[in-house]
């Protein structure tokens, strides 16, 4: 398994988590508004109560850096390959 099909495993598996993290949010968020508390100080939504980036599209984005580094390290990897399977 390559690095870049563990980092997509572990991506998923992050995901994963984090969507069953936010059914807890959700009820958690709702749990807290009660008369008791000062809505003042309370969060306003459940963004600001619990961040989970993965679930709110905030964390999609692939930098540059990043398909560069992995493009690289492919052209490294094929090459090394080549070597050792004589060239085939």
């Amino acid at each position: 398994m390559s690095l870049w099909e563990f980092n997509l495993r572990a991506i998923g598996y992050a995901r994963k988590e984090q969507f069953n993290w936010a059914k807890f949010r959700k009820v958690a968020f709702f749990a807290m508004k009660g008369p008791h508390l000062d809505y003042k100080k309370l969060p306003k939504n459940e963004n600001a109560f619990m961040d989970l980036p993965l679930v709110d599209g905030k964390n999609n984005v692939i930098e540059n850096k990043q398909v560069e580094a992995f493009t690289e390290a492919m052209r490294k990897y094929k090459a090394l390959k080549q070597v050792h399977n004589g060239g085939r």
